[in-house]
């Protein structure tokens, strides 16, 4: 409430030199609070959340116990909700912040005693935690996407509407209704007809995803639709610019392929988005080893699998008899058609 009602001055400017306190103590506060209120909804959280980026916010009192300190029996100490506090907001938004208490004078919320306290070897912890602090503003913390914290394994496909972490007002996630004559029906690797929608004028807003990577890749495939402007992608790995693509103008879903060596163990995938005042859709994303031999193509009605095999001088594509084929579209590396036609549906 505080974020988005700030202060101003008698001539109605907001102060620039106010910053707004949040207390916390583990043992009470946020949803698995060890003495979480009967009735209550452990909302603390949330109400920290809602200022961040807003607001500049100092955690000026905190601790693992109870809210009282420990009096009147409540002595337990909450190391796990300690830990979600650190891990879902303090580290990761780089949070200054004061524990209660140095003083011995509430057992389980001293740091100190003749020894460190349990209270106090979880605090140093965090004191000594080699985080770099600093503030990141929110064009490059972003904002919580509809995967949340969710992690996605590769290699292969992953719905682009999934994302983890967004920023800019041009970042949508959508989905294609029935009947929508924009939907994928070459292609179809995502059954949902789920994309994330770049609106027009896009200048420098992302999107993007944790994944934990089995074995290194060296190919990344992006679907997209453009039928009304151009635009461009980056794509950043650990954000480090790894490559970029074209969006080009056209009636037809198109795929991009880049050179991308994602190493394997955790990463952070993003694309950050230019487009004119028309926009376009993103429909999924694949990592893997070599996509231009092993593309897979869905057989409507086939009896059996298309095959991709390599060839002297390209490669072969063998289509069972009968097939549900009807056309064909070549589409080069740089993600530009370079040639197409029609099917006869009993040819092989």
């Amino acid at each position: 409430m505080a974020a988005n009602d700030q202060i101003k001055d008698k001539n109605g400017n907001y102060f620039k030199n106010v910053a707004y306190a949040f207390h916390f103590y583990a043992a009470s506060h946020g949803p698995n609070a060890h003495y979480l209120e009967q009735g209550k909804s452990g909302m603390e959280g949330q109400y920290l959340q809602g200022g961040l980026g807003k607001v500049p916010i100092f955690i000026s009192e905190w601790g693992t116990s109870h809210s009282n300190g420990g009096a009147e029996g409540k002595t337990y100490v909450d190391a796990e909700n300690t830990e979600w506090w650190f891990s879902t907001y303090v580290d990761k938004y780089h949070l200054s912040h004061c524990n209660w208490s140095i003083s011995d004078f509430e057992a389980s919320s001293c740091f100190s005693g003749s020894g460190l306290s349990q209270s106090g070897q979880i605090v140093q912890k965090h004191i000594k935690n080699n985080s770099t602090d600093e503030y990141l503003p929110v064009s490059e913390i972003g904002n919580e996407g509809p995967a949340k914290d969710s992690v996605f394994s590769m290699p292969g496909y992953h719905p682009a509407k999934s994302f983890n972490q967004y920023y800019g007002g041009a970042i949508s996630a959508t989905d294609f209704a029935v009947p929508y004559g924009d939907r994928d029906n070459i292609d179809v690797q995502n059954a949902a007809h789920t994309c994330v929608k770049i609106s027009g004028n896009a200048s420098g807003d992302w999107v993007s995803y944790y994944l934990t990577v089995s074995s290194a890749t060296k190919k990344l495939a992006v679907r997209w639709l453009a039928k009304n402007g151009n635009g461009s992608v980056d794509v950043l790995l650990n954000r480090t610019q790894v490559g970029s693509f074209t969006i080009q103008k056209g009636s037809a879903w198109a795929t991009s392929i880049i050179d991308m060596d994602a190493p394997a163990g955790n990463d952070t995938l993003t694309f950050k988005f230019q487009s004119d005042t028309s926009g376009y859709f993103i429909e999924w994303f694949r990592l893997a080893e070599d996509i231009a031999l092993t593309f897979p193509l869905p057989a409507r009605g086939a009896v059996s699998p298309v095959s991709i095999a390599p060839a002297s001088r390209g490669f072969d594509v063998f289509m069972p008899v009968p097939h549900g084929f009807e056309a064909y579209r070549i589409i080069g590396l740089d993600g530009k058609s370079i040639s197409g036609g029609a099917i006869g549906r009993t040819q092989s």
